[in-house]
């Protein structure tokens, strides 16, 4: 009975130093060939989209300073205006607000095509793999 008590003891012991937790300091997991491929269109498409956002902000410096021509040219306009405006006065003040608002609606509707196409470009690369 000794023996046996002894021999359960020992097998206990041996049951709680396997059970014991582990510190796992580092696990390495081996890519496949598609996650790596995957990866590095996923690199690919973040410097496409900061090339593509570098682009886009200095389209929208113009834009600004765009706008700031036109806030200067309706003050300017508008002093004229206070003091004396004519017919002439008018329609040139409408033609040069026309012109400007063109050019920034041409500006808008370039970037707004530039980001559709990467956008698109991008779903059609995600959707291919």
């Amino acid at each position: 009975m000794q023996e046996w008590q002894e021999q359960i003891e020992r097998r206990l012991g041996k049951l709680e130093q396997a059970t014991e937790p582990v510190k796992v300091t580092r696990i390495e997991i081996e890519q496949t060939a598609a996650q790596e491929k995957l990866l590095q269109t996923l690199l690919n498409d973040v410097g496409h989209l900061n090339t593509d956002v570098g682009k886009l902000k200095g389209d929208m410096g113009e834009v600004k300073a765009i706008v700031a021509n036109i806030k200067a040219t309706v003050s300017d306009q508008g002093e004229l205006l206070k003091n004396t405006a004519t017919k002439e006065d008018i329609s040139s003040v409408k033609n040069d607000i026309s012109q400007l608002e063109s050019r920034i609606d041409a500006k808008m509707s370039a970037m707004e095509i530039r980001i559709i196409d990467t956008m698109t470009r991008i779903m059609q690369q995600k959707s291919g793999e």
